[in-house]
């Protein structure tokens, strides 16, 4: 696995910890570069969810509730047209939560000889019901990966802007181009006129604040670029209840970066803004220190990683700060 990117897949996990209901699924999911990383797959597509029925209700004797989904194909990559698959996992908490009139991105793979989608794995959702894209998540980073690796026909920009708009007249993106390249600020709406993202772009890389809000307004998620790479700090925000908390978001998760865009230090808050846990990152030995704290902000453990794995001392407090447990932990061999 890639160190820094462990780093990101590790903060999810926590967030995952926190929420002792959801489904854990931490992948080491990788950008799509070419048609080899869809060998696993038996169908590729963007689809419209035409139906959702319940195919199969978990018994003693089978745990597992299936699916059956009626689809409509917008765009095949790999496989046959159809006009059904298989949903595993359905009534569990790693349901995808596949809606009638969404859009997504299958990758369909063959489970006792039904081709099945199911959860922990590349689909995504591309359009929700109201006919927003998910610009942030895998469904929309695949797409325009698998039109660039399968050479399909895109629409190119020049030097002009690009406004697009909802069904409701409400406009959707707006983006300024140079040379068919990204310059300027780039912004994105939610179907009811709130802003959803603002960018800054220099010749198609990101340069400057980057930042994304929940529907209420609230803000989700703020990054700095410097020519593409991340810079500074990282920070996302917990999502407010109440209109009063949101004024004053807190925040979740920090990562700060180096001169040169590696993150060096990563931490966790708790919905009280106190610190849970930190970690301190040298990419270049490929080290990452672990620092945990109970609530009253005393530290509860320190431990230490190597290469993605347990390494060195690992010492445990109490809420006094006195030493419950000190012991070293060996890598493991090969």
């Amino acid at each position: 696995m890639n160190f820094a990117k462990g780093i990101f897949i590790a903060v999810f996990a926590a967030l995952l910890r926190n929420h002792a209901s959801a489904c854990s699924c931490v992948n080491n999911i990788r950008d799509l570069e070419s048609t080899s990383q869809l060998d696993p797959y038996e169908f590729v597509a963007l689809v419209k969810i035409t139906d959702d029925q319940v195919y199969k209700e978990s018994t003693t004797a089978d745990y597992r509730s299936i699916g059956l989904l009626g689809i409509k194909i917008i765009e095949l990559f790999k496989g046959v047209s159809v006009d059904k698959i298989f949903e595993g996992d359905i009534q569990t908490s790693c349901d995808m939560g596949i809606e009638k009139g969404q859009e997504w991105m299958f990758f369909g793979k063959k489970i006792d000889g039904k081709l099945t989608v199911i959860p922990c794995d590349r689909n995504a959702k591309y359009k929700d019901l109201n006919g927003f894209r998910e610009w942030r998540s895998l469904g929309y980073t695949d797409l325009h990966a698998l039109r660039k690796i399968y050479k399909h026909p895109v629409k190119e920009y020049r030097t002009e802007k690009r406004i697009e708009y909802y069904t409701n007249k409400q406009t959707e993106i707006e983006e300024n181009y140079v040379d068919g390249k990204l310059d300027g600020v780039r912004k994105i709406w939610y179907p009811d006129g709130v802003l959803f993202g603002i960018q800054h772009y220099k010749m198609d890389s990101l340069h400057g604040r980057s930042s994304w809000f929940y529907p209420s307004g609230q803000i989700q998620k703020d990054d700095f670029y410097v020519n593409g790479k991340y810079a500074q700090v990282s920070r996302f925000y917990f999502k407010s209840l109440e209109p009063e908390s949101g004024r004053n978001p807190k925040v979740q998760f920090e990562t700060v970066f180096d001169s040169l865009g590696n993150p060096i230090i990563s931490r966790v808050f708790s919905s009280s803004g106190s610190l849970q846990s930190e970690s301190l990152i040298d990419l270049v030995k490929n080290t990452r220190t672990n620092i945990h704290y109970h609530e009253n902000g005393i530290i509860s453990e320190i431990s230490y990683n190597k290469n993605d794995e347990s390494s060195g001392q690992y010492i445990r407090y109490d809420e006094n700060g006195m030493p419950l447990r000190n012991e070293t932990m060996m890598k493991r061999e090969e």
